[in-house]
């Protein structure tokens, strides 16, 4: 009986997105996909250094064509301390955050509070905090604030959230969840290339549709882009892009970009900054010249 390889669909992640990366194998070299399970043994020379060094760590490999491995990290457990709870919305101003507060008890939510975002990029060039963050709730089950987030929609809010505080960034045991695909170039013999959800800049696709439309063994999500309308339009890309020589979308907003050229030995690296100045700098291969 004649075999008939699949190429196997790797769902690196499930979130909507506009750009990914494909990794394509050729047709004439099929591999069935070995599973190496690591579940007991702790590498201990190569941990994750993330939460308290005896958190526990999990590994599962899969060889999905020669040259080309995914990787799975589990590390750590839930954190009693930490919830799912509902985003309502992200303001600018206290003053903002005070009048959503006052809005919420009035429509009978009593349970909403205000978190202070103080952080900012360190190219931002305005002072003061970020902004604040209008929240809802605290439940152990995701369910139980999906109800929540739906109840708040039925009133009219709209652009809510449903969020994990263990991602919060704040010290917790996790649990975290890493994915690794690691490509060979001198084993491989497919090709890796970039894609866009639905081919266009508009619309948004999960990574597993994207994967599956290409006929593409990995998919690793790209850059940000448009989530909501209040925002733009959904799915345009907020950094530069460009697909065979052509440039397919603007960056938004004046972000920067940067840009480097394919030349052996040595390399231009083209900055294009928020002022829209290039700057043209020579790089050696693999490190930067004072």
């Amino acid at each position: 009986m004649k075999k008939i390889w699949k190429k196997p669909i790797l769902p690196i992640a499930s979130i909507s997105l506009a750009s990914v990366m494909f990794v394509n194998a050729l047709p004439e070299t099929p591999v069935q996909a070995e599973l190496n399970v690591q579940s007991q043994v702790q590498m201990k020379n190569h941990l994750l250094p993330l939460g308290t060094p005896n958190l526990q760590e999990k590994r599962t490999s899969v060889n999905l064509a020669p040259g080309v491995k995914y990787t799975k990290i589990n590390r750590g457990e839930t954190s009693s301390k930490d919830f799912y709870t509902v985003d309502v919305a992200f303001v600018e101003t206290q003053k903002q955050a005070k009048k959503l507060l006052e809005n919420l008890k009035r429509d009978g939510f009593k349970n909403a509070r205000i978190i202070k975002e103080p952080d900012r990029a360190v190219d931002d060039r305005k002072k003061g905090p970020l902004g604040y963050i209008v929240r809802i709730g605290q439940y152990q089950l995701e369910a139980d604030a999906a109800e929540m987030r739906n109840k708040l929609a039925e009133k009219g809010y709209s652009g809510l959230r449903t969020v994990y505080t263990g991602e919060d960034g704040e010290k917790t045991s996790g649990p975290w969840v890493v994915n690794v695909l690691e490509v060979d170039q001198g084993r491989f013999h497919g090709h890796v290339v970039p894609g866009l959800a639905n081919d266009a800049v508009a619309g948004k696709e999960t990574l597993t549709q994207i994967a599956d439309r290409n006929d593409a063994i990995a998919g690793v999500n790209a850059g940000y882009f448009v989530v909501g309308e209040k925002d733009g339009t959904p799915g345009d890309l907020a950094g530069i892009f460009a697909s065979k020589g052509q440039l397919v979308s603007e960056a938004i907003n004046g972000r920067s970009a940067l840009i480097l050229s394919s030349v052996e030995e040595r390399q231009t690296l083209h900055l294009c900054p928020r002022q829209s100045r290039l700057l043209h700098l020579m790089v050696r291969l693999g490190r930067w010249m004072d």
